[in-house]
């Protein structure tokens, strides 16, 4: 019986990085599921998380890079993808 530390993390769906600004830059990773599933993104941003809020221009940098990962989350699954951001 394979122990859990042999236990590989199966391969991302979709990784992707991009600029928001000239602060940030985010690191986005959707996991690969099955269906019905549901999932939970994974966002990192770099240097940190913003303290303040976003301005405009970066808020729509931010959109346009997560809306080109699910639009490919959605080409590749051949169906459509909802995002629900807290």
């Amino acid at each position: 019986m394979p122990d859990a530390t042999s236990r590989q993390e199966p391969e991302p769906l979709v990784t992707t990085t991009f600029r928001v600004g000239r602060r940030f830059k985010v690191a986005m990773t959707i996991p690969s599921f099955g269906p019905g599933e549901t999932l939970a993104m994974n966002v990192e941003w770099s240097p940190d998380v913003p303290k303040r809020r976003l301005n405009k221009r970066e808020i729509q940098d931010y959109r346009r890079g997560r809306d080109a990962a699910l639009a490919e989350v959605a080409r590749l699954i051949g169906g459509n993808v909802l995002c629900v951001e807290v």
